[in-house]
């Protein structure tokens, strides 16, 4: 008993300071509000052209940089709160991006709730979700196209004379996906082998 005495009664040197997690943690949260508006600005002024989904990510390093050279020119905060806090908040953003961004750019099935939520008053039939898949989402919206030229900037496809080839480098990624799925396959049905 006296020793456990002995441990509760001396002063820790590592004392909790409340008011300083606090302010850290009231420091981190703006650091990630900033993140966030940074992001959001840079992908309202299209401030690159390119992918989408790869823009959005170039934008929350960059966005985190400008946050980083920000506050270090403050020189009133300590350095490594900064840089944790900015490393966190270029953290959350890809988290979003991948999450979030990421699902509504490429999903269909965003772009049909939307349709329907849009057409409340109706319903469909198996049919009907089938047509605007067709119509709306792969013809209209050119989701084929869009796909094509991606994976051609991307290089893991080539355009050859009357349509497009594999690229190795497109051959590596495959193959990368399939041993993914192997681990984590998908829900249903497997999509790659």
């Amino acid at each position: 008993m006296s020793i456990l005495r002995n441990i509760t009664t001396k002063k820790s040197i590592y004392k909790w300071d409340k008011m300083k997690t606090l302010k850290m943690l009231g420091l981190y949260a703006l650091i990630c509000i900033l993140e966030f508006a940074l992001l959001s600005l840079f992908i309202h002024i299209h401030l690159f052209t390119g992918i989408y989904i790869f823009r959005l990510f170039i934008y929350a390093v960059l966005a985190g940089a400008l946050l980083l050279g920000g506050f270090i020119a403050l020189r009133r905060i300590n350095v490594e709160f900064i840089v944790s806090g900015v490393i966190i908040a270029i953290l959350m953003a890809f988290f979003f991006i991948a999450i979030f961004a990421a699902v509504i750019d490429r999903s269909f099935s965003v772009f049909f709730l939307n349709f329907m939520e849009q057409h409340q008053e109706e319903s469909f039939t198996m049919k009907d979700i089938e047509e605007q898949l067709i119509d709306n989402y792969i013809i209209r919206l050119d989701a084929t196209q869009k796909r094509i030229s991606e994976q051609l900037r991307i290089g893991n496809i080539k355009e050859v004379k009357g349509g497009y080839k594999m690229t190795e480098k497109g051959v590596r990624l495959v193959k990368l996906f399939r041993f993914i799925e192997k681990i984590f396959p998908a829900e249903e049905k497997r999509i790659l082998y």
